[in-house]
């Protein structure tokens, strides 16, 4: 699959997720997820950025950051 071919797919699912919120058609949480993610693993900030929010080698620092006061 080309870059052209992945941006086009992800603009056909970004219009049928917006339609079905603007008509109010309920939809999965899964495919929203699934969608976000997608989307961010195109670059490489954005894989960085999927690395952060599954742990991956920040997740000591932002469990200290969030409550541990450097235990």
């Amino acid at each position: 699959m080309t870059g052209a071919d992945l941006a086009e797919l992800l603009a056909a699912e970004a219009r049928s997720l917006l339609m079905a919120a603007a008509s109010g058609i309920p939809v999965e949480p899964e495919r929203m997820r699934a969608f976000a993610g997608a989307c961010l693993e195109v670059s490489e900030v954005g894989r960085l950025a999927l690395a952060v929010l599954d742990g991956g080698v920040f997740a000591p620092r932002r469990d200290v950051g969030v409550g541990g006061g450097g235990r």
